[in-house]
């Protein structure tokens, strides 16, 4: 597979496979790739092999065939407290990571067992609540927390170990779109404003266009398409072989293009827009007597 930017490439896979017990083909000859900086979505419908994948790219899961590279050093040869220093992972679920009694004690585990210091421990607890705004959290019982909660703390534990990649499993899953929306954004802080490499497996479609920069369609194991997001929700024959569908606003407007006739040229993935080409469709005339002004 071609990278086509100029960052250094932070993770690279070529020719996985991986087959469950009964025969089941999760992953079939999947290259992929991440570059330094890269806000990567895996999207497929649920028993297409995101879930294989993301275990594979973390070293939970062997390949059976295939190589993952991280930094350029095989995955299943680098020593597990190397490995986490690099590469967090977040699952679907918080309550299969979280297993102390209290926040601090989850979230200082893992710095805890890379022997460092009390007070670097104390610091990169306190830091990684910060950066999920968890610091309220501190000296609460999981079992309090709401679920939500729980996914930050979590994610807060993972960032307590200061990786360079976050490998994120359905983690908006279970959250109601206002904590969809805020888990999105937090995770979009952390790539953008700490460089953090984001690889994020999901079937949630609508906030994807805000923050991912290329998207890999898979379908029964295959890789359908991996494109710039606006290119692969610009596919919807492709998103239908796969199961899935385009955001709200694109589908709005494939269907006024499909069976209403409108010149409409590409699909809007946002409201802004999707405004701009709906204002653009209007006569001025129409347009400035409806809104009073010219708006850009």
């Amino acid at each position: 597979m071609v990278i086509s930017n100029n960052h250094k490439p932070l993770l690279e896979c070529q020719g996985l496979c991986y087959c469950y017990e009964g025969g089941l083909q999760a992953l079939a000859d999947v290259d992929f790739h991440a570059t330094e900086g890269e806000f990567v979505a895996l999207l497929a419908s649920n028993g297409s092999g995101k879930t294989t994948l993301i275990k594979v790219l973390a070293g939970l899961l062997p390949p059976q065939s295939g190589t993952v590279l991280i930094d350029g050093l095989d995955v299943t040869k680098i020593p597990a407290r190397q490995l986490y220093g690099r590469v967090g992972l977040l699952l679907q679920n918080p309550i299969d990571q979280l297993f102390a009694a209290t926040v601090d004690e989850d979230v200082a585990f893992g710095p805890r067992n890379q022997d460092l210091s009390a007070e670097t421990v104390e610091k990169r607890v306190t830091d990684a609540l910060e950066s999920v705004g968890g610091l309220h959290f501190r000296g609460r019982a999981i079992h309090h927390l709401s679920f939500g909660e729980q996914k930050r703390v979590a994610l807060a534990g993972v960032l307590a170990m200061k990786p360079s990649l976050l490998l994120l499993d359905e983690v908006t899953a279970g959250l109601d779109p206002a904590g969809e929306t805020h888990m999105m954004h937090l995770l979009n802080r952390l790539n953008r404003q700490q460089g953090i490499t984001v690889v994020f497996a999901t079937h949630s479609i609508d906030l994807l266009p805000l923050f991912a920069d290329r998207i890999y369609v898979l379908e029964r194991g295959h890789v359908l398409m991996c494109e710039p997001t606006a290119k692969v929700f610009n596919e919807p024959e492709i998103l239908d072989r796969a199961g899935l569908r385009l955001p709200y606003i694109s589908s709005l407007f494939h269907d006024m293009r499909r069976y209403d006739g409108f010149p409409i040229k590409g699909l809007p993935l946002t409201v802004q827009a999707a405004r701009r080409q709906i204002l653009a469709l209007l006569p001025e005339k129409l347009w400035l007597g409806i809104g009073g002004k010219k708006h850009e």
